[in-house]
């Protein structure tokens, strides 16, 4: 039978044409298609597991949205993400997201975290950690298995105005890290005075930690940093053993990255972290290459 006779069924048509669709990283959605993905539950969340150094486990799992669309295929977050934000859908994306991870956790996570990557442009709202709360609270989660991480360039812009809603997250109970940190503009103060329990490294300086003197100088000195001011160190888009091992002699505390795993779905992740527990040494489970467009929610 000839795949492309007529007449042809929408649903075939759409198989011939995503191939295509992801060998040019996809059709820019539009905002509508997007806000009927989150009314329709097509979104759905990966976890990629932050792992400590010295004994090895998991101490987080950060939540990254992933949407499948049965007509546009896969649909990258750095397509999809610019949208929420330029249609005024980030808060509904957020609400996704947060509600979707918060009914993941299981026995099996112990104490690990809940990581969700709180969007600059709520900000705005002081009502939110109210909001957070009632979901985790509906959720039967304690505030306390969740932290917040929030991009250093964004944190500091106005670190006066921002510091109302982040002591507010933190006297409900939830956890704030500091992300991307080396690209933003912090000053020694405002990082003393915001309430941040953990400090992430950029994986722009992780990335030169091999081959780079004056990367090992800078990231050396901001695991210091951590240390002095009471924060915990934690090292983004680690992708192999050697980085891992010298981000561990500077005494850096966590990683994050490719070299452990990929995002990966709930079931998937359960798998993962069952062969760490039979083999803690194992190296990355997944292939140590970036995904096209594999970027945390703002």
């Amino acid at each position: 039978v000839d795949p492309a006779s007529k007449p042809m069924a929408l649903t075939l048509l759409q198989d011939l044409l995503r191939p295509l669709q992801d060998a040019n990283g996809g059709r820019r959605p539009s905002g509508k298609e997007l806000g009927d993905a989150l009314e329709c539950g097509e979104l759905d969340v990966h976890f990629q597991p932050k792992i400590c150094l010295a004994p090895g486990g998991t101490t987080g799992y950060a939540a990254l949205a992933r949407w499948h669309s049965p007509l546009l295929g896969e649909v990258r977050p750095n397509l999809f993400i610019p949208i929420a934000v330029e249609t005024g859908l980030m808060g509904d994306l957020t609400r996704v997201v947060v509600q979707k991870a918060l009914a993941a956790i299981e026995p099996w996570w112990g104490d690990a975290r809940l990581c969700i990557n709180y969007s600059p442009v709520l900000f705005k709202d002081l009502d939110y950690p109210d909001r957070l709360a009632e979901w985790t609270h509906a959720a039967g989660v304690s505030p306390d298995r969740v932290m917040l991480e929030i991009t250093e360039s964004e944190a500091m812009r106005d670190p006066v105005r921002y510091i109302d809603i982040l002591v507010r997250f933190r006297l409900k109970g939830f956890h704030l890290s500091l992300d991307d940190f080396g690209t933003g503009f912090s000053s020694m103060q405002h990082l003393y005075e915001l309430p941040f329990e953990e400090l992430k490294i950029d994986r722009s300086f992780i990335a030169k930690l091999k081959d780079d003197a004056d990367a090992r100088v800078i990231v050396k000195a901001m695991i210091e940093l951590a240390r002095g001011l009471g924060l915990y160190s934690l090292a983004e888009g680690v992708e192999d053993a050697e980085t891992a091992k010298i981000l561990q002699t500077m005494g850096c505390q966590g990683v994050q990255g490719f070299h452990y795993t990929r995002a990966l779905p709930l079931d998937d992740l359960r798998a993962w972290e069952a062969k760490r527990l039979e083999d803690p040494a194992m190296g990355p489970a997944q292939p140590p290459i970036q995904a096209p467009g594999e970027i945390e929610l703002p």
